[in-house]
């Protein structure tokens, strides 16, 4: 078995999770910290795009298929970001009651998860941002014009039926 089967092989768990599903709006906060996954790649493994859009595919039935089950009447959010200060790829199953995904930035919708995952697979900081590239980047002139921040999100509606689509 390579180290790619096994890093595979470890996210089955991950795939069969129980989903914290409601109805009620007012468990947000349950349902992101139930819900969210933060995925790390091994220092040295190679992954490709294709493989891990692969083991999402593979989350997103598992969850659907938990949403046919519980007798609830709603469909899910799916959303799916790379966290690059962490060197994370992270994503989240919200009910679709809600209508603003749940960040304190400013975020950019795009049309394609698998950019989302190749942007996260060729980051730099896969296992996040080097200690000494911090301090270097902390004791620099700082520049008092700070950017606002804006995350690039996937999104689609997993609908509480067989077929799936976009936001």
């Amino acid at each position: 078995m390579n180290d790619q089967q096994r890093f595979f092989d470890g996210l089955e768990e991950i795939e069969q999770l129980p989903l914290f599903l409601t109805d009620n709006t007012n468990q947000l906060s349950k349902e992101i910290q139930i819900n969210c996954i933060q995925l790390s790649i091994p220092a040295g493994l190679q992954i490709e795009p294709p493989e891990l859009l692969a083991f999402l595919n593979k989350v997103k039935l598992n969850r659907q298929a938990q949403l046919q089950n519980s007798g609830l009447v709603t469909d899910l959010i799916y959303y799916v970001w790379h966290d690059e200060l962490a060197g994370q790829l992270r994503f989240n199953f919200l009910s679709s009651l809600h209508h603003t995904l749940p960040f304190n930035c400013a975020i950019s919708v795009i049309a394609s998860e698998a950019e989302i995952v190749a942007d996260f697979l060729s980051s730099n900081y896969l296992q996040s941002i080097p200690l000494e590239e911090f301090i270097a980047a902390v004791d620099s002139p700082a520049d008092t014009s700070v950017a606002a921040f804006t995350c690039k999100v996937y999104q689609e509606i997993i609908p509480n039926s067989s077929t799936r689509h976009p936001r």
